[in-house]
């Protein structure tokens, strides 16, 4: 059995080091940038009230400004990108008031920002033991909500097992049904939304419009006849270097004393 467990913590080690230089000299050689949202989304309604504007920073190797619309790419292929677009003229528009729901700390911007990242942090950070119980509990005994920390604004967050009627809101998990929430009230009319790791619940009169998640893509350099003559070469050193690490593996194991 402790064989095993070591195993399993060997594995545990190694695999994330394979995904990490496995591929390494041929993305090098390609130039592969793998870009993220590392920002709370800025939404505004277009003097036309047709479409959105989502305005978000980007990060690949740095950090940079983007903006898109929103309806206009709805239907994209997963992993592609919108087509971004560049407004200067922001006469006419209409800001969307976007709450945050999670407890991120966005200034780093190579710190994490998926949903899954945002989850576990948001319920990481509860101590207290019958709060905890009562995340977990189909139907809690002792309150209705439990507080959540607070977001980047250091406005008090709220998990509780009902959505609000008229409020800003995520859903974090649907069995046992429990819900972010904050104090602040949305707008009687028009649009409002809700920002939770690197996705947003759109709504407008208090109906749910939908929830989007912001891009997240990689991009390459072009195709060129010196990159396609070397891919075969990088390749291969990619599997030498997963070979290395599973040989170090297999020593790690040998010198534990793993006997047939």
């Amino acid at each position: 059995m402790k064989h095993l467990v070591r195993l399993r913590v060997i594995v545990f080690m190694l695999v994330p080091t394979m995904f990490a230089t496995g591929c390494a000299t041929t993305q090098a050689l390609w130039g592969v940038k793998h870009h993220q949202p590392v920002s709370v989304p800025s939404l505004a309604l277009s003097p036309q009230g047709d479409d959105i504007l989502v305005r978000y920073d980007d990060r690949a190797v740095s950090v940079q400004s983007q903006a898109y619309w929103l309806f206009a790419s709805t239907n994209r292929t997963k992993n592609v990108p919108p087509e971004f677009v560049t407004e200067t003229d922001s006469t006419g528009w209409l800001s969307i008031p976007v709450a945050i729901l999670d407890t991120l700390n966005r200034t780093n911007a190579y710190g994490p920002t998926s949903v899954d990242d945002a989850a576990l942090q948001l319920t990481g950070g509860i101590s207290n033991h019958a709060d905890r119980v009562w995340l977990r509990r189909a139907n809690p005994k002792h309150a209705d909500s439990v507080a959540a920390g607070t977001n980047a604004l250091g406005t008090a967050l709220s998990i509780t097992n009902a959505p609000p009627e008229h409020g800003y809101y995520w859903r974090l998990s649907s069995s046992p049904p429990r819900y972010v929430s904050i104090a602040d009230l949305p707008p009687e009319r028009g649009y409002y939304a809700a920002s939770f790791g690197d996705q947003f619940t759109l709504w407008r009169e208090g109906k749910d419009v939908g929830t989007y998640v912001l891009p997240r893509y990689k991009t390459h350099a072009q195709t060129t006849v010196w990159r396609v003559a070397l891919t075969p070469f990088t390749a291969a050193t990619d599997t030498a270097i997963d070979a290395t690490i599973v040989t170090i593996g297999l020593v790690m194991m040998g010198a534990g004393g793993y006997g047939m």
